[in-house]
């Protein structure tokens, strides 16, 4: 038997359920949804943090000085 995550809504016929059932579908695939997106947002912080900290060891600057230069500049 699938677990709940492996759930191919493609299969279901929705003309058939009960509104009960409808309303658990819902909250099935909006709490799949908050899960994976939860899941995609700690692997981003994940990676930005990994880089910060591989580039903080780094000797070579993040911004190359001629570009941090310019920016700077650019609004004054």
């Amino acid at each position: 038997m699938p677990d709940d995550n492996e759930l191919d809504i493609r299969t279901i016929d929705v003309s058939a359920l009960t509104p009960e059932q409808w309303d658990a579908l819902k909250r099935h695939v909006i709490r799949r949804a908050h899960e994976e997106r939860a899941q995609v947002v700690r692997e981003m912080f994940t990676r930005l943090f990994d880089w910060l900290r591989r580039s903080s060891q780094s000797t070579v600057p993040i911004v190359p000085p001629s570009i941090a230069t310019t920016t700077r500049h650019r609004g004054a």
